[in-house]
This record gives C-alpha cells, sequence and structure tokens, in this order.
C-alpha cells in the first residue's frame, strides 16, 4: 500500500525523441534524489542502442555515465537568443539563472556523493525504442508532468511538413496526458531550425484558436493573428502569475521567460554542438496547459 501511494504521487516526465539519450541521462543523474520517473521515446534504434550500452555499462560500475558534455552559457555562442531583454524581467530573470545554476552545480555534487548508495544506477528511467507519438495515446490521462521535444525532425520540404511531430491532433494529446493540477503540466520545445520554431508557435496558435472560436472553424495560421493590437503575443505570457492575456477554451499558454534549461535540458547532445558549429542557434519554448 505504501509503495502504491509513493508511485501516485511520483512525477512523470516523458522525452519524445530522446536521440542518443544525452538530456535523458543526466536528467535522470541530477534528478535522482527526487521523486520524479523518466520515460524515454525514441524511433531511431541506434540511438536508443547508444542509449542503453550508456546505462548498461555505468550500472556495471555501479555508476553513472559521465562523459557528457554540460551546457554552461559560455559554451553556446548564441545563448542571447534565450535572454529576455524586457527592463522589468531582466534582473528576476539573472537572478532565475544564478539560481538555477547553483541548483545545477549541487544537483551534480550530490548525485556524484550519493552514488554509492545508489543499488541501481537508472532505475528512474524506462525507454520506449518506438515512435512517442504512437505511445501517447495508451497513457493515462494527467499524469505526465513535464513533455519534452528536443530536437526534432524540422523535415525542411514543405511537402514533408505533415510529418512534423507538432500538429494539432498531436498538441491534443499531448494535453490530455499533462498533469492539469499541481504541479501543471509544462511542454518544454528545443530546435535549432527556424521555421520549425515558427511552425510550433502557429500551431499553437491555430489550436488554441479553433478551442476557443463557439463555431470550431480554424483561423488563418498566419504569425498575425497571434499579436493583439499592441503587437504582443496574446497567448504568452512574461512569468507564471500573469494569466489575464488567456481567451476561454484556450489549451496551451505560452511561457516568455523559458525556466533556465539547466533544470530540463542541461547536457549539449552532439546533435546540437553540430548545429552550433554549423551557425545555428538552439530556441527555446515552454507551453503550460491551462485547462
Amino acid at each position: 500500500d505504501e509503495e502504491e501511494q509513493e508511485s501516485s504521487k511520483k512525477e512523470i516526465w516523458l522525452e519524445l525523441g530522446f536521440g542518443n539519450g544525452e538530456n535523458l541521462l543526466v536528467n535522470s543523474q541530477f534528478h535522482q534524489s527526487k521523486n520524479i520517473g523518466f520515460v524515454g521515446a525514441e524511433v531511431c534504434q541506434p540511438g536508443v542502442g547508444v542509449a542503453m550500452k550508456r546505462m548498461y555499462e555505468a550500472i556495471q560500475c555501479g555508476s553513472y555515465w559521465s562523459d557528457y558534455n554540460l551546457y554552461t552559457l559560455d559554451k553556446d555562442p548564441h545563448h542571447d537568443i534565450n535572454v529576455i531583454v524586457s527592463a522589468s524581467d531582466n534582473a528576476q530573470c539573472e537572478n532565475n539563472k544564478r539560481q538555477a545554476q547553483q541548483q545545477q552545480e549541487d544537483a551534480k555534487t550530490n548525485a556524484t556523493i550519493s552514488t554509492s548508495k545508489i543499488l541501481c544506477p537508472y532505475d528512474n528511467i524506462r525507454i520506449y525504442p518506438g515512435d512517442g507519438i504512437k505511445l501517447l495515446p495508451s497513457i493515462p490521462s494527467c499524469s505526465i508532468s513535464t513533455l519534452l521535444v528536443t530536437f526534432p525532425d524540422p523535415f525542411p520540404k514543405s511537402n514533408h511538413k505533415k510529418h512534423r511531430l507538432i500538429q494539432v491532433h498531436t498538441l491534443q494529446e499531448m494535453h490530455r496526458v499533462l498533469t492539469k493540477t499541481s504541479p501543471v503540466g509544462r511542454l518544454f520545445i528545443a530546435t535549432d531550425h527556424e521555421g520549425y520554431f515558427e511552425w510550433c508557435l502557429d500551431i499553437f496558435d491555430l489550436l488554441n484558436s479553433t478551442c476557443s472560436s463557439s463555431t470550431g472553424a480554424e483561423r488563418n495560421d498566419s504569425k498575425t493573428n497571434r499579436k493583439d493590437i499592441h503587437g504582443k503575443d496574446k497567448y504568452a505570457i512574461a512569468n507564471d502569475n500573469n494569466c489575464d492575456l488567456l481567451t476561454n477554451g484556450t489549451k496551451f499558454r505560452r511561457i516568455l521567460n523559458v525556466p533556465d534549461r539547466s533544470t530540463w535540458l542541461p547536457a549539449i547532445s552532439k546533435y546540437e554542438q553540430k548545429g552550433w558549429n554549423e551557425g545555428r542557434k538552439t530556441m527555446l519554448q515552454c507551453w503550460e496547459v491551462v485547462s
């Protein structure tokens, strides 16, 4: 009974498309002292194999995989893209970053110190070797507290956009599985493709617009529909306490001040590093469930 009660209180994080597992494994390590379970889905079998090998070898040694590249601002050639420049938010944003960096250092230290006390590293991870979108329908409603979509295939060709992970119907399914009460479910997205970044904004707008319309008719998905009369994003909020911009039926609200990536995207994957080397920027989005 105690185990069932403890399990019911556990947060579940789901990463759709974990690549080689860098972020999944580091999150597992940094949050191992918390009551959080991690589920990773990856359709690319070589990536699954790399992640499983890293876990297997670490478990055999009774430790955590340590050959990761931890994100810091000095490593990011384009970190200004994720900085909120609003004068009113700048001081708080910088304070949040300092706190997050300190928490990250503390988490890494605690994870290293407590390794000898852990019977089985990565016992808080479950792997789904398949398409995460096909996994979603089998997940109970309101059971995922954090959903991560990290560097999905951008399918840059116009006739391939229908294959992109972020679509209205997938967002509806994500909304269903995310928790609606404490903690309120959040969806994080990381991409280095500008077209995909804008696509995500448009699809969230389209979903919110459709759900807010009394007739259910879909509005034009152009970027101008996201703007109010002052040119600001109608579905965005600068902090967690400002909910006045929401409309009836809205499913997600955008968090403009994206939580520091060290709390959810702590590792720099080989894919991200390759993008930096080729001049691409990492762009982040955070969306919170509304209803």
